[in-house]
């Protein structure tokens, strides 16, 4: 069966759309990023910004990294093969984004979960991170208002979802303190 490598740059409104379904297969490893290395992505994703306002270039490209996808014919969803700490890292941030900001909350909705197929009235991950953590990651981060509910004492079943609570946590702490303006304006650049 022949194979097809494409590579293309695309703005993360693109990779994480609602027509899209990614699933983490299960020989990759758990959620392994700490606080400091959310952190550090955060921190330069800030720093973008500011070099892009600096030299007003609203349009400014910023490389988040890359992500190796593999679609096997009539799969509904592409398998992460690489970048799956990036992907996950990023929708714990789009989710607590959109659970701090109401106005924007549904256009940010739309790069986290879709209408199902199936049933409007329910909504699909468009991640799916390993069996062991997926019903943590949906109702702690993707479902709306789970990231706002986490606590230092949020119940964990794994290493993994220990580490998705405290980078949600060091997320939320940050967001928090940040003006509606600037967060509206992260949720600008990182989309584009």
């Amino acid at each position: 069966m022949p194979r097809h490598l494409k590579a293309c740059e695309r703005p993360l409104s693109e990779v994480l759309d609602s027509r899209r379904r990614f699933v983490i297969p299960p020989f990759q490893r758990p959620f392994a990023w700490t606080e400091a290395e959310a952190r550090t992505l955060l921190t330069d994703i800030l720093a973008a910004i500011d070099r892009a306002a600096a030299a007003r270039d609203d349009d400014a490209p910023y490389f988040m990294g890359s992500i190796v996808l593999v679609k096997s014919a009539g799969e509904a969803a592409e398998q992460v093969v690489d970048g799956h700490q990036r992907l996950t890292t990023l929708t714990i941030l789009l989710a607590l984004l959109r659970d701090l900001d109401p106005e924007t909350a549904a256009a940010l909705d739309h790069h986290i979960r879709a209408p199902s197929r199936f049933n409007k009235a329910q909504a699909e991950r468009l991640l799916t991170v390993r069996p062991l953590d997926t019903e943590f990651f949906q109702s702690a981060i993707q479902q709306p208002g789970g990231p706002l509910a986490l606590t230092p004492d949020t119940p964990v079943d794994n290493d993994a979802q220990a580490k998705m609570l405290s980078v949600a946590l060091a997320f939320r702490e940050i967001l928090e303190e940040a003006p509606v303006g600037s967060r509206r304006w992260l949720v600008e650049f990182l989309l584009r």
